[in-house]
């Protein structure tokens, strides 16, 4: 089937009156109001805190009763330096470490009742990168991740956070790069490593071709496990991220139409540009898996063709991803697609040429509009054809032979 859908980019990485007396300094009705209000409340206590050494940015759990549920009703302090809830439970508290915290104790106050923690946890201050050379523009440099997953760039530089600690490496960009946008995607796991928080955040680029295409994320999560779903709704943005209905898992859907998004396509060089766009989300998880389960590999993004005459059923996919429940099964197998259901093969051709790629690299530079990949990226249809095993530097590569200039946006 020739889908004829040009790929939209999506770059993919929470009052006391007093009228008694005092005696000894202390005032009895302050006791007693106290004694009512963890009464009706029951006491907040803090059970445990830890690990017992932290760094800026790792996130910390909290152990404790009567906590709030609602994130925003919970005050977190590292000695006086308030921190950032990112999951509440009555009995736990997912936290941010945050920047400026000391050695001290960690506090909680819920309903205006304030509980200690038993303990001083020690804040250790990461390691300074001593310098991240910029790169040129367009390129990308390799760095070594920091072990809390956290690269710090001198003064004047930005901040680069990532939530896989075992990453390898990060990526900058010097700040007069064309359509830059970086991408941070943060899961959050308890102390048993099952991921109870997600937040994604996802950029459009371009837009190119009068296609209305929708783009949607699908995660191998059940959908009955999501709770607190945040859209981040961007002010003066008609839209924001929304979940979708229908599905055994959950899919979130970034926008419906890319023509309404964006009013020009971000791929033709003669006209002027549209900004990009950035969609962020966030939600709870219930008895969630594993962080290697769940890894951003596993995330399923794709697009549809929402023009009239076509539909939700018109789903491109990345190479071997499932499609979804609502995708027109009907298609599989059509002009050039190669899909198989009954052999598990989806979204790529006879040749193993895909419909849809992701690549490492928030810079990548696309092909103008109606400029076919193969035309702009010599040795792109190669570097498909073997799996990835040949030509793995197809995109970065700036040699003889590997790209044809007028082709690429």
């Amino acid at each position: 089937m020739k889908k004829n859908l040009p790929l939209a980019l999506i770059i993919f990485g929470f009052a006391v009156f007093c009228n008694s007396c005092k005696k000894d300094g202390i005032v009895k009705s302050d006791i007693a109001d106290e004694s009512l209000k963890q009464t009706m409340a029951g006491p907040v206590t803090i059970n445990s805190a830890g690990p017992n050494v932290l760094k800026t940015f790792t996130t910390v759990q909290i152990n404790g009763t009567n906590f709030d549920p609602l994130k925003a009703n919970n005050l977190v302090k590292f000695n006086g330096v308030a921190s950032n809830v990112l999951l509440a439970t009555p009995t736990m508290l997912i936290v941010n470490t945050p920047i400026g915290a000391t050695t001290g104790k960690v506090t909680v106050t819920t309903n205006n009742i304030t509980a200690t923690s038993p303990a001083n946890i020690k804040i250790v201050q990461p390691v300074k990168v001593a310098s991240i050379p910029q790169p040129a523009i367009g390129r990308v440099r390799h760095l070594a991740a920091s072990t809390n997953g956290t690269i710090y760039g001198l003064a004047g530089n930005k901040i680069f956070r990532y939530a896989d600690a075992a990453l390898q490496n990060v990526y900058t960009t010097p700040a007069p790069a064309p359509l830059e946008s970086y991408t941070l995607s943060r899961m959050v796991t308890d102390k048993n490593n099952n991921v109870v928080y997600v937040k994604a955040d996802y950029s459009l680029i371009a837009s190119g071709g009068s296609y209305q295409n929708a783009a949607a994320i699908q995660f191998n999560l059940p959908a009955g496990s999501i709770s607190n779903f945040n859209d981040y709704k961007v002010a003066g943005r008609a839209n924001a991220p929304v979940i979708e209905s229908g599905h055994d898992s959950l899919v979130v859907v970034l926008f419906s139409n890319s023509r309404q998004e964006q009013v020009t396509w971000n791929t033709i060089k003669a006209e002027s540009k549209s900004p990009v766009l950035d969609y962020s989300f966030s939600f709870n998880v219930t008895n969630g898996p594993k962080f290697g389960t769940l890894g951003a590999d596993n995330f399923n993004l794709f697009i549809w063709n929402n023009s009239p005459g076509f539909g939700r059923g018109y789903e491109t996919h990345l190479v071997g991803k499932n499609p979804s429940k609502k995708a027109n099964s009907a298609l599989f197998g059509t002009g050039d697609d190669a899909s198989n259901p009954a052999n598990k093969k989806y979204y790529s051709t006879a040749n193993n040429l895909p419909w849809a790629i992701t690549i490492p690299t928030n810079l990548f530079k696309y092909p103008v509009e109606r400029a076919p990949i193969t035309d702009a990226y010599l040795k792109f249809a190669n570097w498909a054809s073997t799996g990835g095993t040949q030509s793995a530097d197809w995109f970065s590569n700036e040699g003889s032979g590997y790209r044809v200039t007028n082709n690429i946006y």
